[in-house]
């Protein structure tokens, strides 16, 4: 795509004449052939017409203004050229088709800031696409102030900067007539030429025009000033800074003085100190003379110690002995019984080993004697066992034959058994089996479908339970159910806090679960004035709880928290007051729940000062609420009534005009005695209507599947019944079969045994009988023998007896003796141990005395005293010996009252340094603060002096700017004014441009928000046209300020700028608009560059004539 610039004007005699339409005319795209032809011929015309091109006076420039710009592969332009008028340029062309490129151009070439444009700050945006290089031509008017920069020839009529965009280098080229430069010789140049980029009030880009309504009054006061005189900025700034060395000085000499007074008493103070350490130090001195004497104190009570216990200890060791001697014959008696003990306990104890073997061995005979009766008993009874063993078995074989006969009998009259029939029923019963089982799976199937339905149907009527608790419950939690998504994180927060018992009370819920209004009205004006981030904040009691909890909470959830303070303010009239006002109360008084809520937002949104009224305030009643009382204050802030909400305030400037700001209260869902909203209510009750119905399908289910469960089981218990009558004709057949087994297994039991009986009683035993005769013969004649044993052990025993006891007489006699000499002589062990323990005592005693480190310390700490001090303590031990007082336990007395008296005198040395510094730093501040206070009164003279230059300049400039202002704000809006407001501060010092569109309204400042978008273009061009006159930059740039604009305005403000642009002396001008209307007002001077873009376009690489086609400003014929 092809972009060009066609410039046109029309020269006119007149200023009241019209622009003429003047229409390019090309071919329309019937087919590609006729549009190429109406190309060509446009080529044509442009060739064939060689007329000579008029070349604009250089004299009419001012130095720094643009007289051209080129432009090669930049944004959407491959290679364009634009001719400019030193008075006037407008620019205009369809959205897309490169007008604000040229202000980017002008930023950009000029070694601006992207952010001057605010569009993209990378600078590889701006090169054409498809392209590695894009360049910016511009040609400037040459200034007599220009000297000695770098590529600027001295005597050129025109400087040339070039720069050059390449994707790959992060730095982009820049050219002065050729040479190349750095960009910060361009930048240089370009202040020694006035150009202000960075202005908003001289270079307005279409993406900063809503920056320049936001601007700060601050701000656009030196913008302004630096717009038309940055010397008077320099002096304001000069001022600023003053001033902030002056406020750093005076604070400086306060707390100078304020110190100087605290030093003086601190003086004093110290002094006391001083004195009181002067005091401390005699007491130690004393201190340590008693300290020192202590050790001839304790060497004195230690010799006469060491004396006694010498004695003591000779004495000890003479008793000892003493005692030793008498005990040494009971301990000779002593170990002549031990010996005599020994020997009889050693017979004692052999005889008693053989007494113990004699009795073992009659044991043995004994047993031995029993043994044998036994065995002959039982011979006995075997003999007379085999005499009538043939009599005894043949009764038991009678017995076993008749038992026979009776169990045969018994089998013979039981009925047959059939197996047949007793498998055929013990098929059929597990045929029966089979079938229950498939009956039982489908009854547990029917049962877990039947459960699974109940389940569902109770999980349904727990959900209807708990949504018809959501219509009915106090607890209003589920709001934040209703409302947008940042409230689930409060609702979160609100169950966690819920859990903590220790913040209960402490921690307050957000005020659209914790507050409430009875009627929707109140609801609305309560939304309206608490804000959104408010309505589910939490409040914090106190800042104790803020401290220990804030950070808890945020940490987790992402919420906002209010920390209670008192209210400061009051309502300015009572109920009654306000009510004879118009008004139903204050908002406060509607409002229901917790205090503590309701008084986080009275402190936070005022709702106790702001008055209420669900019916709509007359007109007369609205204007007495913005007439001012006798103080100049305003009654309210803000007011509500009907569907509307009123914010009154009130100029801090100027004539302090009172403006209001109007508009409609919005409907809200929160804040209603009603828990849940109306909509969310019915779309409850229509969810309950769903699950009543899905309850009541699901019981039909139900009642479906227990009836089939039903018919199941009635065929399970025919099946039963069928079951257990099979079951009962089994088991007989079972007992019959096993009665049959038993009869032939116990018959076959008894014949065996009839036969082994038969076979006992054929045997022959009369030699076993001689057998058991001749063994109790020979038992016989053992038991004599064993009896003669018997009797000489017996006799053997009755020795051993007498033996023992004649031993044991023995034993005790000597027992007794031992034993007494045995208490004689523990009673003189316990002696000889207690003298002994008393000896040993007295002997370490005795040495600790001799080697006692202690003695040792005291004489060598003695020793280590010299001369001087040994005379000092001498006087005082001569002293102390007079009055018998030279002993420790003195001298420990006088350490300790001493030491009493040290602890409550004063024992910080470092008080003499203190003193010392305290001292040192008076002096140099009754030095240095004179010197302080000249400096601030030189600076005082200072501000005094520049405000006396900048002052009156400054308000001249802003009362013809003012001037200015209202004159061109008549034609488009009822009245308007710039004022410079001067606080005390310098820093704060503002411009407010303050306007009104309807005679009936306040004055009201330009700002972002106030203003509809019309209205807030119209006063920036305006503006911007005020400071034309009076501005010291070449050219000034407006892009796209008519947007927004209503037809009227639009002809209004344009025929405003023409005349102001187009005036002698003034700057260049340039106006970037994708529009304009028809029946505008034009001048000579200005030029119009429309800007079209297409394929139809003519190519002036390919064509150079092609360049300025469609100039005839610049033609002649």
């Amino acid at each position: 795509m092809t972009t060009n610039v066609i410039d046109m004007a029309k020269y006119v005699n007149g200023s009241n004449e019209t622009f003429q339409d003047i229409e390019l005319q090309r071919g329309r795209k019937n087919n590609n052939n006729d549009y190429e032809e109406s190309t060509d011929t446009v080529h044509t015309r442009a060739v064939n017409k060689r007329q000579k091109l008029i070349r604009d006076n250089l004299a009419d420039f001012k130095p720094g203004s643009i007289i051209k710009i080129k432009l090669h592969n930049f944004v959407t332009y491959e290679f364009t050229e634009f001719d400019l008028s030193p008075s006037l340029n407008m620019i205009i062309g369809p959205n897309g088709s490169g007008k604000s490129t040229f202000v980017c151009a002008v930023c950009l070439g000029l070694a601006g800031k992207p952010e001057y444009i605010g569009r993209s700050r990378n600078v590889d945006d701006y090169i054409k696409n498809d392209e590695e290089h894009g360049e910016i031509e511009i040609t400037l008017k040459n200034s007599e102030a220009i000297h000695d920069v770098e590529g600027v020839l001295e005597g050129s009529d025109t400087i040339t900067i070039t720069r050059i965009l390449t994707r790959s280098k992060k730095k982009s080229e820049y050219k002065i007539n050729d040479s190349l430069v750095t960009e910060a010789t361009v930048k240089e140049l370009v202040s020694l030429l006035n150009i202000q980029l960075d202005n908003l009030c001289q270079f307005l880009s279409q993406e900063r025009v809503e920056e320049f309504a936001r601007l700060k009054s601050e701000r656009l006061l030196e913008e302004t000033v630096r717009s038309i005189d940055p010397s008077l900025l320099t002096i304001l700034n000069n001022l600023k800074e003053l001033q902030t060395t002056e406020l750093d000085i005076q604070t400086e000499v306060t707390n100078d003085n304020n110190k100087l007074g605290s030093l003086r008493k601190r003086r004093e103070k110290y002094e006391k100190s001083v004195a009181s350490y002067e005091v401390f130090n005699k007491t130690k001195h004393s201190l340590q003379v008693n300290t020192k004497l202590l050790p001839y104190a304790k060497v004195n009570e230690y010799k006469d110690q060491f004396k006694s216990l010498k004695e003591e200890y000779k004495a000890a060791k003479k008793k000892l002995k003493a005692l030793q001697q008498d005990k040494e014959p009971f301990n000779r008696e002593k170990d002549i019984l031990e010996r005599k003990l020994i020997d009889t306990e050693r017979r004692t104890s052999s005889t008693l080993i053989s007494f113990q073997k004699a009795k073992d061995n009659l044991k043995l005979a004994t047993k031995d004697l029993n043994d044998i009766q036994e065995s002959i008993h039982t011979k006995k009874k075997q003999i007379e066992y085999y005499k009538n063993r043939t009599k005894l078995l043949s009764i038991k074989i009678n017995e076993s034959k008749v038992e026979i006969e009776n169990k045969q009998d018994i089998l013979g009259n039981l009925p047959p058994f059939d197996d047949v029939h007793f498998n055929d029923l013990r098929s059929q019963s597990s045929q029966l089996i089979t079938k229950e089982g498939d009956i039982e799976a489908n009854i547990r199937s029917l049962r877990s479908k039947s459960k699974s339905i109940e389940h569902e149907i109770n999980n349904l009527s727990r959900l209807e339970s708990n949504k018809s608790k959501l219509l009915t419950s106090k607890d209003r939690i589920g709001i934040l159910d209703q409302g947008a998504r940042d409230l689930q994180e409060v609702k979160r927060a609100v169950l966690y806090l819920r859990q903590k018992p220790e913040m209960k009370g402490k921690i307050l819920e957000p005020p659209i679960m914790t507050v409430s209004v009875s009627d929707p009205s109140y609801a609305s004006f309560l939304a309206q004035c608490v804000d959104y981030n408010t309505c589910k904040a939490f409040t914090i009691i106190d800042s104790e709880t803020y401290n220990l909890y804030a950070d808890q909470i945020l940490k987790q959830f992402k919420v906002n928290l209010r920390e209670m303070r008192p209210i400061t303010s009051e309502p300015p009239l009572s109920r009654a007051e306000i009510q004879s006002l118009g008004f139903d109360g204050y908002l406060k008084d509607f409002v229901r729940g917790d205090e503590n809520v309701i008084h986080m937002l009275c402190q936070i949104s005022n709702i106790h000062l702001i008055p209420v009224s669900k019916k709509a305030l007359t007109p007369q009643q609205l204007k007495k609420l913005t007439v001012p009382d006798a103080n100049g204050h305003l009654l309210f802030r803000r007011i509500l009534h009907g569907n509307r909400i009123m914010d009154i305030n009130k100029s801090s400037y100027g004539s302090k005009q009172v403006f209001t700001r109007d508009g409609t209260i919005r409907d809200t869902k929160f804040y209603r005695e009603s828990v849940i909203a109306r909509d969310f209510a019915a779309k409850i009750n229509s969810e309950i209507s769903q699950i009543k119905q899905r309850i009541k399908e699901g019981k039909e289910h139900l009642e479906t599947v227990i009836q089939e469960e039903r018919e199941e089981r009635k065929e399970k218990y025919e099946l039963e019944k069928q079951r257990e009558s099979i079951s009962k004709e089994l088991k007989k057949l079972n007992n019959l079969q096993k009665e049959h087994s038993y009869l032939k297994s116990t018959i076959e039991s008894l014949n065996q045994k009839w036969k082994q009986l038969e076979h006992e009683s054929k045997k022959d035993t009369r030699h076993k009988i001689k057998d058991d005769e001749n063994a109790i013969i020979s038992l016989f004649e053992k038991q004599s023998k064993t009896l003669a044993k018997y009797v000489t052990i017996t006799e053997t025993i009755n020795e051993y007896q007498e033996e023992l006891m004649t031993s044991e007489i023995s034993h005790y006699e000597y027992l007794n003796l031992f034993n007494s000499i045995g208490e004689v002589i523990k009673m003189l062990n316990d002696r000889e141990i207690e003298f002994n323990n008393e000896y040993l005592e007295k002997k370490e005693n005795f040495e600790k005395m001799k080697t006692s480190e202690n003695f040792k310390a005291w004489t060598s700490e003695i020793a280590s005293y010299d001369e001087p001090t040994k005379a000092i303590l001498n006087e005082f031990a001569k002293e102390y010996n007079s009055k018998e007082q030279f002993t420790v336990q003195f001298l420990n007395d006088q350490i300790s009252k001493l030491e009493s008296e040290l602890a409550l005198l004063n024992s910080d040395g470092s008080s003499i340094e203190i003193l010392a510094q305290i001292k040192q730093e008076l002096e140099s501040l009754e030095k240095n603060l004179p010197a302080k206070v000249i400096k601030l009164n030189k600076i005082k003279e200072t501000m005094a002096t520049n405000r006396e230059i900048l002052e009156p300049r400054l308000d001249d400039i802003i009362n013809k700017i003012s001037n200015r202002f209202s004159q061109l704000f008549i034609n488009a809006g009822s009245a308007s004014q710039i004022v410079l407001d001067k606080p005390i501060l310098y820093a704060d010092w503002k411009i407010q441009i303050l306007v009104k569109f309807r005679d009936n309204a306040d004055l009201k400042p330009l700002d972002s928000h106030t203003q509809s978008g019309g209205e807030k273009a119209v006063s920036t061009v305006f503006y911007m046209i005020a400071l034309q006159e009076f501005t010291i930059a070449p050219f000034r740039v407006v892009d796209e300020i008519n947007q927004g604009m209503d037809p009227r305005n639009e002809k209004i403000v344009h025929q405003s700028m023409v005349e102001n642009a187009c005036a002698d002396n003034t700057s260049q001008y340039f106006l970037i608009t994708p529009k304009l209307l028809t029946g505008l007002f034009y001048h000579e001077k200005m030029r119009v560059h429309c800007v079209m873009a297409g394929p139809w376009i003519p190519d002036p690489l390919k064509n150079p004539h092609a360049l300025h086609l469609g100039n005839p400003s610049k033609y002649t014929f």
